[in-house]
C-alpha cells in the first residue's frame, strides 16, 4: 500500500492528461450552453452552492448567459494554456455556476454536470499544484517532452467515477429497495418520456423481462463500480456497460443530456490512455530525432515559441531559446 501511495506522485508525459481535459472542457462548455436557463416547475429548495441566492436572481437568464460565455472563453484560455492557473479555475467556476443554476430552477435533480466537474476539477488541481513546472516546460518550448502529469491525476479520475456509480447504485437501494429493479419503473418511464417510435422504448414497453433484466444489469454495475480500481479488465466492462448499455441508450430514448458522463466513463474505465500514448509514440517513432531550431530575439521570437510550445506534440524541435 505504502508502495502504492508512493507511486502516485511518479510523473509521465502529458498527452493523456491535455487530451481528457480537452474533451472534458469541450463537453462541459456543450453540457452549459445545451441546459441553458429555464424554469421547470415550482423550485423545492436549495440543491446547489448558489441556492442562497434570491428565487428572483435565480430565475433570471441574464446570470446563467453570464457564467455560459465565462466558462467559453476561461475553456479557450485554459487550452491555450494562457493564464493558468487562473483560467483554469475561472473554467471551474463558471461551469459550477452555470449547473447551479439549472438546477436551481428545476423541480428535480439532473445529474448531468456531476462527474463533468468533477474531472474538471481534478485538472485544476493540476494546473494549479504543477503551475510553475508548467510555466517552465512551455517557458523552454518543451511541454509536451516533459513528465509533467502526476500519476494521481488519472488515479483521482478513476476513483471518482467509481465512487460516483457505486454511490448511485447504493441509493437506489437504499431509497427504493430491490423493487427498483423490478422492470416496471423503467415500462413507466418510457411509456411517459421515451422517444415515440424508438424501438427500445417499444421493447421495453411491451416486454416486462426486458425491461427488468435491463434494471438489474445497470443496478449491478452501479452498485459494484468500485470494483474498477482494482482491475484492468473489469474496469474496461463495467465502462462499456455504463457507456453503451445505461448513458448512450438512456439519452437516445429520453434525451438525457448523458454524453458528459458517457465521455467522462470512457476516458477513465476504458483503454484511451493506452491508445493515446501509443499513437504518440508510434508517431514520434516515425518522426526521429528532433530538429534544433534558434529563435530570433524579440516579440517574433516569443510568439513563435509559445506556439511550438503548444503544438509540437511529437517533441520534433529542439528549441534554443535566446539569453
Amino acid at each position: 500500500m505504502r508502495r502504492r501511495l508512493d507511486r502516485l506522485g511518479d510523473l509521465s508525459l502529458p498527452h493523456y492528461s491535455q487530451f481528457v481535459l480537452a474533451v472534458v472542457l469541450l463537453v462541459a462548455v456543450d453540457l452549459a450552453m445545451q441546459t441553458g436557463s429555464r424554469v421547470e416547475g415550482p423550485r423545492r429548495g436549495a440543491v446547489s452552492v448558489l441556492g442562497f441566492l434570491p428565487a428572483g436572481v435565480l430565475a433570471d437568464p441574464v446570470w446563467p448567459a453570464v457564467c455560459r460565455w465565462t466558462l467559453a472563453v476561461a475553456a479557450v484560455l485554459w487550452l491555450l494554456q494562457l493564464l493558468v492557473p487562473l483560467s483554469s479555475w475561472l473554467a471551474v467556476a463558471a461551469f459550477t455556476a452555470a449547473g447551479a443554476f439549472y438546477e436551481e430552477n428545476l423541480d428535480y435533480v439532473d445529474h448531468v454536470h456531476h462527474l463533468t466537474h468533477g474531472v474538471l476539477f481534478l485538472h485544476a488541481l493540476w494546473y494549479h499544484f504543477y503551475r510553475r513546472e508548467i510555466r517552465d516546460a512551455l517557458g523552454r518550448g518543451a511541454f509536451w517532452t516533459t513528465p509533467l502529469a502526476p500519476a494521481w491525476l488519472p488515479a483521482g479520475a478513476l476513483f471518482l467515477v467509481g465512487t460516483f456509480y457505486t454511490w448511485g447504485g447504493i441509493t437506489k437501494l437504499v431509497y427504493s429497495g430491490r423493487a427498483w429493479a423490478s422492470g416496471v419503473p423503467m415500462q413507466l418511464w418510457a411509456h411517459l418520456w421515451g422517444r415515440e417510435g424508438y424501438f427500445l422504448r417499444d421493447w421495453i414497453v411491451g416486454h416486462r423481462w426486458i425491461a427488468r433484466a435491463g434494471q438489474i444489469s445497470i443496478l449491478t454495475v452501479e452498485t459494484f463500480a468500485w470494483l474498477a480500481w482494482f482491475d484492468r479488465r473489469l474496469r474496461i466492462a463495467i465502462g462499456l456497460v455504463l457507456v453503451v448499455g445505461f448513458h448512450l441508450v438512456i439519452e437516445q430514448m429520453f434525451g438525457f443530456l448523458f454524453h458528459g458522463n458517457a465521455s467522462g466513463v470512457a476516458l477513465v474505465l476504458l483503454p484511451v490512455r493506452e491508445g493515446v500514448e501509443g499513437l504518440i509514440a508510434r508517431a514520434r517513432a516515425k518522426a526521429g530525432p528532433p530538429r534544433r531550431v534558434r529563435l530570433p530575439g524579440g516579440v517574433a521570437g516569443r510568439l513563435r515559441r509559445a506556439v511550438l510550445a503548444r503544438t509540437d506534440l511529437l517533441g520534433r524541435f529542439d528549441l534554443e531559446v535566446p539569453g
